[in-house]
C-alpha cells in the first residue's frame, strides 16, 4: 500500500457519498469543482439561503474565469439546477424545484462561505 492510499481513498468515498443525487461528476471532477468554490470564498460578500433557492454577492474584483468555469461545471452536471448569474450585480442565484436536490444547495453554500465566520448568510 502506498503511503496516503487509505486517506486519498477515504476521500474520494466521502465526496462521492457527499455527491447530490442526479449530479454526474466523478472524483476528480467534484474536488476540481470544490477546489473552485473554495478559491471564490473570499469574494462571497453575502449567501443567502430561502427554500430551494441560494443567492451569493461576490466582491468587485472575483475571478469570473473561475466563476465561469462553476457555473458551466454545474450546468453540465446537474441539470436539474436553475443557475443565473447578473455581472452587473456580481449575483449568483442557484434554485431548484426538485426537493431531492435541495442538498446540493447546502454543498455550494457550505464551500462558498469556506466555514467562515463573519459571512452574511441566511436560511429561511
Amino acid at each position: 500500500m502506498v503511503d496516503g492510499e487509505p486517506v486519498m481513498v477515504t476521500r474520494q468515498l466521502t465526496l462521492l457519498a457527499a455527491r447530490p443525487h442526479g449530479c454526474t461528476l466523478t472524483v476528480e471532477d467534484l474536488e476540481a469543482q470544490r477546489e473552485r468554490l473554495t478559491a471564490l470564498a473570499a469574494s462571497v460578500t453575502a449567501l443567502e439561503r430561502r427554500g430551494q433557492a441560494l443567492h451569493v454577492s461576490f466582491a468587485a474584483g472575483v475571478d469570473d474565469t473561475v466563476l465561469d468555469a462553476i457555473i458551466a461545471t454545474e450546468r453540465e452536471c446537474c441539470p436539474f439546477l436553475q443557475i443565473s448569474y447578473d455581472p452587473s450585480l456580481r449575483r449568483l442565484g442557484i434554485a431548484t424545484a426538485a426537493p431531492e436536490a435541495a442538498g446540493a444547495l447546502d454543498l455550494l453554500a457550505a464551500a462558498l462561505t469556506g466555514g467562515r465566520a463573519g459571512k452574511s448568510v441566511t436560511e429561511e
